[in-house]
């Protein structure tokens, strides 16, 4: 998990609404946000571990940047694959939605080694072609 710091483009219409499931090494979460900006710092980055989330907007949309890198602009129908482990920062804003609506965003969150590809299936006997 990674903790990140909040910042609302408008403190009186505030509303930000984070609901997360945590499996042995998999989090599933669903997120609901005003106009805002969350930054993880490079010091929440070092405590994050080496998950890797991935963001998936239905609504609204947000642009993303990790530092050093481009920022991508996500909308729905985007996924963007967030190291936690490197410190960014994300703009959060409800472009695509009904004015004054929170943006909807799913998310997973995995161990960045479950994204290598296994040579043996999952009861651990070795993957063979087909053919």
């Amino acid at each position: 998990m990674t903790r990140v710091d909040v910042t609302p483009d408008d403190p009186r219409t505030f509303h930000s609404e984070t609901s997360i499931a945590i499996l042995t090494d998999l989090m599933i979460g669903h997120g609901s946000h005003s106009a805002s900006t969350a930054v993880r710092t490079t010091a929440h980055a070092v405590d994050a571990g080496d998950n890797v989330m991935f963001h998936i907007p239905l609504s609204g949309g947000c642009s993303i940047a990790q530092t050093g890198g481009e920022t991508a602009e996500l909308r729905p129908g985007l996924i963007y694959a967030d190291p936690s482990g490197v410190a960014g920062r994300c703009s959060m804003n409800i472009s695509g939605s009904k004015a004054g609506k929170p943006g909807s965003k799913p998310w997973t969150s995995c161990k960045r080694p479950w994204m290598l590809i296994s040579s043996t299936t999952a009861n651990g006997a070795p993957i063979r072609d087909a053919a």
